[in-house]
């Protein structure tokens, strides 16, 4: 045992000298963990990413100014107003702007509840935006419900809308006697119903209702992030692991082309003790990743461990996975080059199909199928489920026995190709 952890210690030493791996080992992983955490929203307590929109209003009436104003209140947009349509077209042309909404002329009349009419408001968003083309288009619907609301609420308002309908129902010339009646029926009755008091009790109700709502205390979801560090910070994780992976591979095929491998097969040392002590370094390489990396997120980044114990089962076997890869790795080529290409680009392919770079909520449905092959899927499923998921120890368990599974493959495949070599 005691050359096992003396050859260990040997490779993390060659490792701790490698300036430019360490590079990619610590500071890389950091640097990805804080762009995209400050990105989704991490930069501070409070700090939200706004849309900068234009609003033209060429109505200038009372319900278009409420259309407006009902756009002002969103959290969500930045507005601004003045702009001409030239202008703002540029200026989404140029990026300066996401959007721009246009509230056309007539829309304070165009409201008309029962006939099926829809206010005139076009808008058009940078074709490079098209996350932030469904949300505007929520958002102006929701400006636009809560007009409607408001109108119905509004018994003055509510009885011309249904003098319209009347009216409306009169001119249709293809409606039959009975249903004709029974829509007049209808109108009627809700006409008398408004005039009871109705829609005064409606709005009532309705105030007392978001009352009651604004005074819930906001509970976060059970498998919400305290912030978007603690979803960037696992990533963070599996790019330092793999980082590692081509160290140590780059360093195996080194001392098979340079003698070293050689040297300490003629040494009083088997193969197998070799080999663990070359994976004891890698393993404890990926662990003091992960505790530096976690650290530096605890302390800086408020990234809280929600299940400590899920963590200790994450960080070892996700590091068990690594271990197996880098001895299959490897054996990939002949040279150091050509072991350092495979590493990083088999790595990068892992990364962009397991979530390592794009969130996999974005992919479409058969990438997230295929990605179930990507260790790079399991390890940050684990720390995931550590840090902000909250998994129970048997929920950990499926990511955590697949990426040992992963990892104890790998490495006896990767043993298998040595000996083939040797012999």
């Amino acid at each position: 045992m005691r050359r096992v952890i003396a050859i260990g210690f040997k490779d993390l030493r060659l490792l701790k000298r490698d300036r430019m791996g360490m590079v990619w080992v610590i500071g890389f992983p950091l640097v990805v963990a804080v762009f995209f955490g400050s990105i989704l929203g991490g930069a501070g307590e409070g700090e939200h990413s706004t849309m900068s929109v234009a609003v033209m209003d060429m109505d200038d009436s009372p319900g278009s100014r409420a259309f407006v104003q009902r756009l002002k209140e969103s959290d969500a947009l930045s507005i601004k107003e003045g702009m001409t349509a030239d202008r703002a077209r540029d200026a989404v042309r140029r990026g300066k702007l996401v959007g721009f909404v246009v509230v056309e002329k007539g829309y304070g009349d165009s409201w008309e509840i029962f006939h099926g009419g829809k206010p005139p408001v076009t808008w058009q968003v940078d074709p490079a935006r098209q996350i932030e083309k469904g949300l505007l288009g929520s958002l102006i619907m929701e400006a636009s419900f809560q007009i409607l609301r408001e109108r119905f609420s509004d018994p003055p308002s509510m009885r011309e809308q249904i003098k319209k309908a009347v009216r409306s129902i009169d001119e249709q010339q293809d409606l039959t006697p009975a249903k004709r009646a029974m829509l007049k029926t209808f109108f009627h009755a809700l006409e008398a119903f408004i005039g009871a008091g109705g829609a005064k009790a409606f709005a009532q109700d309705r105030a007392s209702t978001q009352d009651e709502a604004e005074a819930i205390t906001p509970v976060r979801r059970r498998t919400e992030p305290a912030s978007a560090f603690a979803v960037t910070f696992p990533q963070a994780i599996l790019w330092g692991m793999l980082g590692c992976t081509a160290g140590f591979a780059v360093s195996m095929v080194k001392e098979r082309t340079e003698g070293t491998l050689l040297r300490l097969r003629i040494a009083p040392l088997s193969q197998a003790q070799i080999l663990a002590g070359k994976g004891l370094a890698c393993w404890l390489a990926c662990v003091g990743v992960t505790v530096f990396i976690l650290l530096v997120g605890r302390l800086f980044f408020d990234v809280q461990i929600e299940n400590p114990t899920g963590l200790v089962l994450a960080a070892v076997s996700t590091a068990a996975c690594f271990v197996g890869m880098t001895m299959l790795l490897g054996m990939t080529g002949k040279t150091p080059p050509a072991v350092e290409g495979a590493v990083w680009g088999i790595g990068l392919l892992m990364a962009m199909l397991g979530g390592g770079m794009l969130p996999l909520i974005v992919m479409p449905s058969w990438l997230r199928t295929a990605s179930v092959i990507s260790p790079i899927r399991w390890g940050i499923l684990a720390f995931e489920g550590a840090i902000w998921r909250h998994f129970s120890l048997s929920e950990m368990a499926l990511p955590c026995v697949i990426l040992i599974a992963i990892g104890v493959a790998s490495f006896a495949a990767g043993v298998a190709v040595l000996r083939r070599a040797e012999t």
